[in-house]
């Protein structure tokens, strides 16, 4: 990393982080408030955010309602922002020597925004407009459906996004007027104390800071800390509970959530990774690959919700099934907790803890440069955990570190059938729907867990083929690098051998001196497209091995190693990138398969 950062925290109590990047050709900020959707009031869903829409409806130095986006615009630049569920980001793109500009025009939203009444009819139907736009989306429909069969008594429940009944029309019923109860949510919440600052740009440290502190120290400050919620949104009242949805994509998931307490103050232990780093395995032993072996599953993910917030936590596996594994969807929630029962008999391993570990410091140490917008957002973001020190704020996102064996079996405690939420989606299911979900029109029904299935994961359960992991043997050891720095690149590869029916070239990497090394494998063959019918069975082969080799080579890839491998009117392309050490060892194994690889019934159908 070339870049160099410098943290401060001006008299209104705002923290900013200053980013010098001499070589990046554009500039960008990003400012984090750290209020979202769960601060909305039960009486207007969505508030949170319509603050985000009407929030850039010019200022009282800028008043001109398309002054900020006309100066970005002009200079090579954009702007965006989202809410969720605890912050709501704003941020710009811009040409780098228009940085000082688009700094002074973003500030005096957060100094004095005007919330221009006339806007105000407009952006609630831009809100709904883009409410409208996600209704067939599968993922915001069983999204919005998991909030609404949370808790009612958690803000969690209602219905972030919003739209125009939610806003327009409630104020409407209520007889308020709707532009005044936003300016009174933004007068409560939006306080220099509570926000977070990135700016990344070409100019020096100093004027970076210099600019910042100018320009942002108008920001007012209400002695805020950010707003907190008592409860959590999956009650006893919720768990236990099995519901099916009518997707309107061609798929098939089920989804099982645990409750869980919040686990932000365990970042350098990380607890959830390392469940779901085993729960979510995809080599031999692992839930998926017994799955894959039936025919029942194609992919398995595992970890911490990404709808967890600070107060609560939770845990998702989500099984991807094919049409058998649907039909057979109890058995595959009794391999899951099968496995479960695995961990809590094994107990926590250092040794794959140590693996973890190790990966996460290469992948840190060698990790590609951010974009320069990507980075000040996810920063920003970042810099609202409490729980994490500055020197902590670069790497949290990446690195692993503290083994708390205690911590992991507390936390695998909460991965109990009382404490679980199953979810079936599919387009097909065989189920008589009973409810529809107000306001994505989504057909479900919710049940009880069935006795006999509680009775069964409650039991005992033993599958032979379920198994921790065997150790990742394509970790590497040796990153050095061999390539001497030198005043002239070589441009060209090297022919270093050619024979019959062989090619060999070669290049040094004489430019990035990084560990790293990149092979690209043609196979020749006159059949591969020599008929529709071949062509046809190439594919299918293709399919064939790339599930098989999903087992094998699972390990790679999360030790940071990439391959592919596809069909081409030549023939069969093998590409791989990634660590030099144990790339040709995967390289051997990828032709090993590709050369005596058997094509189960299972597989073909």
């Amino acid at each position: 990393d070339t870049r160099s950062y410098r943290l401060i925290r001006l008299s209104n109590g705002l923290v900013a982080m200053v980013v010098h990047d001499k070589e990046e050709s554009k500039a960008c900020a990003a400012l984090d408030v750290n209020v979202g959707s769960l601060a909305d009031p039960q009486e207007l869903q969505g508030l949170a955010h319509f603050c985000e829409h009407l929030l850039f409806m010019g200022t009282k130095k800028y008043p001109k309602e398309n002054d900020y986006n006309a100066y970005l615009s002009a200079h090579g630049g954009y702007s965006n922002a989202y809410t969720d569920l605890e912050d709501t980001c704003y941020y710009f793109e811009v040409r780098y020597d228009a940085l000082g500009g688009a700094l002074d025009r973003f500030s005096q939203f957060f100094i004095e925004p005007l919330f221009t009444a006339d806007c105000t009819d407009r952006e609630v139907k831009a809100v709904d407009s883009e409410h409208k736009k996600n209704i067939q989306n599968d993922m915001w429909r069983q999204y919005q459906l998991e909030k609404e069969l949370s808790s009612p008594d958690h803000p969690f429940s209602m219905f972030a996004t919003g739209n125009y009944d939610t806003l327009s029309g409630a104020a409407r019923r209520m007889g308020v007027d709707l532009r005044e109860r936003l300016l009174d949510f933004h007068a409560k919440y939006y306080s220099a104390d509570i926000m977070r600052l990135v700016v990344v740009g070409r100019d020096s440290l100093d004027q970076l800071t210099e600019w910042v502190v100018s320009k942002f120290s108008g920001i007012q400050s209400k002695g805020l800390t950010k707003p907190l919620f008592k409860g959590h949104p999956l009650t006893a009242r919720e768990m236990g509970q099995m519901i099916y949805l009518k997707s309107i994509r061609e798929q098939r998931t089920l989804d099982l959530t645990f409750a869980l307490p919040d686990l932000k103050p365990y970042h350098r232990s990380k607890p959830a990774q390392y469940l779901g780093s085993l729960l979510g395995h995809e080599g031999r032993g692992s839930i998926l690959s017994c799955l894959r072996k039936r025919g029942w599953a194609t992919t398995i993910v595992a970890g911490r919700a990404p709808t967890s917030a600070e107060g609560f936590d939770m845990f998702k596996i989500t099984v991807s099934l094919t049409e058998p594994g649907l039909e057979n969807y109890t058995e595959v929630v009794r391999m899951v907790f099968a496995y479960i029962q695995l961990l809590q008999l094994e107990r926590p391993q250092r040794w794959f803890h140590d693996e973890l570990r190790r990966i996460s410091e290469i992948e840190y140490r060698f990790m590609e440069k951010y974009e320069a917008v990507a980075l000040a957002s996810s920063l920003a973001s970042v810099m609202q955990n409490r729980y994490l020190s500055a020197e902590c704020m670069l790497s949290d996102s990446v690195r692993l570190k503290d083994f708390d064996e205690d911590l992991l079996v507390w936390t695998q405690g909460f991965l109990r059938p009382d404490n679980v939420r199953i979810v079936l989606a599919a387009r097909d299911l065989d189920v008589e729907f009973d409810r529809t979900e107000k306001h994505y029109g989504l057909d479900y029904r919710t049940e009880p867990i069935s006795e006999q299935l509680m009775h069964e994961i409650r039991g005992d359960l033993e599958y032979d083929e379920l198994h921790l992991p065997e150790p990742n043997q394509f970790i590497p050891d040796n990153m050095e690098v061999k390539s001497e720095r030198h005043d002239t690149v070589c441009e060209a590869p090297t022919l270093l051998k050619l024979a019959e029916g062989l090619e060999l070239w070669f290049k040094q990497d004489d430019r990035f001196f990084l560990p790293r090394g990149n092979v690209r494998l043609l196979i020749e063959t006159p059949r591969a497209y020599e008929s529709p019918l071949a062509s046809v069975f190439n594919q299918l082969f293709m399919m064939v091995l790339k599930d098989t080799l999903t087992e094998i080579t699972y390990d790679a890839e999360i030790a940071g190693l990439w391959f592919e491998i596809r069909d081409t009117i030549e023939g069969i392309v093998v590409h791989i990138d990634g660590f030099n050490d144990k790339l040709l060892q995967l390289l051997e194994i990828l032709v090993k398969t590709l050369r005596t690889c058997k094509v189960e019934q299972t597989q073909f159908d």
